[in-house]
C-alpha cells in the first residue's frame, strides 16, 4: 500500500528565491537594449567636483601649456574615456586672437599611445588634422613613462618625461612645442591631467612624487579615474593633493552637460547616452538583490 504524497505549494518568497539564472541574465539584457533603442531622458545632475574642475580648466588660455599622461586602455572607455574626451573638447574649443590653441603634450605610461588619435576622433572627428596642427597645437611623446616610482618621480620632474623624440622619432628640440617646454618641470604647465591605466600604486604615494614642486603644496593634477578608485582618493581634492578626480561615467555625463550648458558644441554625447543602460541595469541589479534578501531572510526558518 502506497501512500499518496501531498503536494505542498510553494510560496512567493520562495519562488523568488528560485529565479533561474537564464531569467535573471534575461532580464539584465533586456534593461540594457532598451534605453540603448529607445532613447531615454534621465536626468544629469552635475556634483559641485565636477563645476570645479570644469572652471579649473576654462580658466586655462589659448596659447598656454597642457600635459596629459595617458594610459586609457580600449576597454576601460566608459570609466575614464568619455571624461577625457571632454576635457580635450573644452579646452581645444578656445581659439585665440591669432588662431593659437591651448598646447597639449601627450606621453603614456602603459603602452597605449597608439590610441591617441582614437580620443581627438571622438572629440573632433576625423579631419580633427585638418584644424589641429602637430608639433603646434599638440605633440606624442610616446610610450616612455613604466607605470612606477621611476615613472613618477620622471614625470614630475621632466617636460619631456625623459625622452629626447617624439612618438614618430623627431628630436623634441626640433618641435615648436616641445622647444617652448624644454627645462619644464610639472608645476610649468598649467594642468596635468593623468589617466591611470593598471597600477598598484596610491594616489598618496603618487602625489608624493608631485608635491616638491609646489611650495604651498596645491597641485594642478587632475585624476580621470573609475568608480572604485574615486572613493579611495576622494578625500584628496580638500587637501589640495589633487584639482579633481572623475567618477567614471557619471563624471563623463556630467561634464557634456555643462559644456552643453555653456554653449560648446559637442560632436556626440556618448556618456550622456551610455547611462541610461548603465542606470537601469544597475537599478535592476539591487531590485533583484533586494527581493533575494526577502525571499532569503523569510524561506530560512521553514522546515521542509
Amino acid at each position: 500500500m502506497t501512500t499518496k504524497e501531498t503536494k505542498v505549494e510553494k510560496t512567493f518568497a520562495e519562488k523568488i528565491g528560485e529565479i533561474p539564472d537564464r531569467v535573471v541574465y534575461a532580464l539584465l539584457l533586456i534593461a540594457f537594449i532598451i534605453p540603448m533603442t529607445v532613447p531615454m531622458s534621465l536626468p544629469v545632475a552635475v556634483t559641485p567636483e565636477t563645476i570645479d574642475m570644469y572652471n579649473f580648466l576654462e580658466t586655462i588660455k589659448p596659447g598656454e601649456h597642457v600635459r596629459f599622461c595617458i594610459g586609457l586602455d580600449p576597454k576601460a572607455m566608459m570609466d575614464t574615456g568619455w571624461s577625457t574626451v571632454a576635457m580635450i573638447r573644452q579646452m581645444w574649443s578656445k581659439v585665440g586672437p591669432n588662431g593659437e590653441r591651448v598646447k597639449f603634450t601627450f606621453v603614456s605610461w602603459t603602452g597605449l599611445a597608439e590610441r591617441l588619435n582614437d580620443w581627438l576622433i571622438f572629440a573632433f572627428g576625423r579631419d580633427f588634422q585638418k584644424t589641429f596642427r602637430y608639433g603646434i597645437d599638440y605633440v606624442n611623446l610616446g610610450n616612455v613613462l613604466p607605470s612606477t616610482e621611476f615613472g613618477f618621480a620622471t614625470f614630475a620632474r621632466d617636460a619631456w618625461c625623459g625622452t629626447v623624440y617624439d612618438m614618430y622619432g623627431t628630436r623634441l628640440d626640433t618641435i615648436p612645442l616641445t622647444k617652448e617646454t624644454k627645462g619644464w618641470n610639472i608645476a610649468n604647465f598649467k594642468a596635468n591631467i593623468g589617466v591611470p591605466g593598471t597600477s598598484s600604486h596610491g594616489l598618496g604615494q603618487i602625489t608624493g612624487y608631485f608635491l616638491p614642486y609646489f611650495p604651498d603644496f596645491k597641485t594642478n593634477v587632475i585624476w580621470v579615474t573609475g568608480p572604485i578608485t574615486y572613493y579611495f582618493w576622494v578625500s584628496y581634492i580638500g587637501k589640495g593633493y589633487v584639482k579633481g578626480i572623475t567618477n567614471g561615467l557619471f563624471t563623463g555625463a556630467e561634464y557634456e552637460q555643462l559644456l552643453l550648458q555653456k554653449g560648446y558644441t559637442l560632436l556626440e554625447t556618448y556618456a550622456t547616452k551610455s547611462i541610461s543602460p548603465y542606470s537601469t541595469t544597475n537599478v535592476l541589479a539591487m531590485a533583484l538583490l533586494i527581493l533575494g534578501n526577502i525571499s532569503y531572510f523569510l524561506t530560512r526558518k521553514k522546515v521542509k
